[in-house]
């Protein structure tokens, strides 16, 4: 088995602004298995609140590359250490030729050998406006008018006046995501404008070791409270059940879909409910991510369509609805552009 990797340097058509800040450029590693006249493919989003740098993710690869005995089996996974971006990667990719190898999309592939239960209906997903000034948003807010769908980006230094431009222009559906920039107090003095304005989860809001927080805010908040940064690996699924409504998981954050599946299985058995999000990632990521949105309840995967230039091509989400491609394994290939 032949095994490359490399950069994905890519570029958002706005500048992507959190409450922790913001860029237009993001620079990803992907992977390439080569193996019985199969590519398998697979990418990774290093991003520093976890502790990665893109350098150390491609070094990574590169050294898992030199050492060969890739794993044959998805649990032998669970064997690798390194940056959860690149094992990432090398998980998306060797999922991508073993469900080829079975010649079966990934979904099937995940939903039989995971024991996963897929859904008649899959989610939509939502599009994402990020901080910015009122005015800003509200042109954000615009060029995304056929999302019927929102996540708006909180923490901002008057949170309420970037919801109200939104609602002056728009009817959709609104879910709001503080990545940990709130207190309880914030919290709960904030709730009751949010019920308001029909905002129909709250993702994040307290920093991520706060469960304490967390827990403060059972049966006083009347939105369902999402965990994102608090929730990183299949470990920490057990210890949240009792602090939040639900959990959000993304491939580069727990190490691929094999853990994310057992996420998945976890939450349940737990009655947690279960979104599946993203970085900015090209269409290879976002695609992969996409094959489990029959197994989940809510879905953020517009990280691909925040690109100015995706050098991938694969699944497209048209009014926030999942089509994946007609296509074996993954099914995300490059553009005529990259080759």
């Amino acid at each position: 088995m032949k095994m490359t990797s490399g950069w994905l340097e890519l570029r958002t058509r706005h500048t992507f602004t959190i409450a922790r800040g913001g860029s237009a450029q993001w620079k990803n590693v992907e992977l390439r298995l080569e193996d019985g006249g199969l590519v398998g493919r697979g990418e990774g989003a290093p991003r520093s609140y976890y502790a990665e740098t893109p350098e150390a993710a491609l070094s990574w690869l590169e050294a898992r590359a030199s050492a060969g005995g890739l794993p044959a089996a998805p649990e032998e996974l669970r064997r690798e250490s390194g940056p959860a971006s690149a094992r990432c990667a090398l998980d998306l990719a060797l999922h991508d030729l073993w469900a080829q190898r079975d010649g079966v999309a990934l979904h099937e592939w995940l939903a039989s050998r995971y024991g996963l239960r897929a859904q008649k209906r899959w989610p939509r997903t939502s599009f994402t406006i990020g901080i910015d000034a009122p005015d800003k948003v509200r042109e954000k807010t615009l060029e995304a008018a056929s999302y019927p769908i929102l996540k708006v980006k909180l923490g901002s230094s008057d949170d309420l006046a970037l919801l109200a431009a939104i609602r002056s222009v728009s009817k959709a559906v609104l879910r709001v995501d503080a990545n940990a920039a709130w207190t309880v107090e914030q919290t709960l003095d904030l709730s009751s404008r949010l019920v308001e304005l029909g905002i129909e989860l709250i993702e994040q809001p307290l920093p991520k070791h706060d469960l304490e927080g967390y827990r403060a805010l059972r049966g006083r908040v009347q939105i369902p409270i999402y965990a994102d940064e608090s929730c990183v690996g299949p470990e920490d699924v057990e210890k949240l059940a009792d602090a939040v409504d639900g959990i959000n998981i993304k491939l580069s954050k727990c190490g691929g879909l094999e853990p994310a599946c057992r996420m998945i299985q976890r939450a349940r058995e737990l009655g947690l409910h279960v979104m599946v999000g993203c970085f900015i990632e090209s269409s290879l990521g976002i695609t992969a991510a996409a094959h489990l949105a029959p197994f989940v309840d809510v879905l953020d995967l517009d990280g691909a369509a925040l690109l100015a230039e995706d050098p991938y091509s694969g699944a497209t989400i048209p009014r926030g609805e999942i089509h994946l491609p007609d296509a074996r394994g993954i099914g995300a290939v490059p553009t005529a552009a990259r080759g």
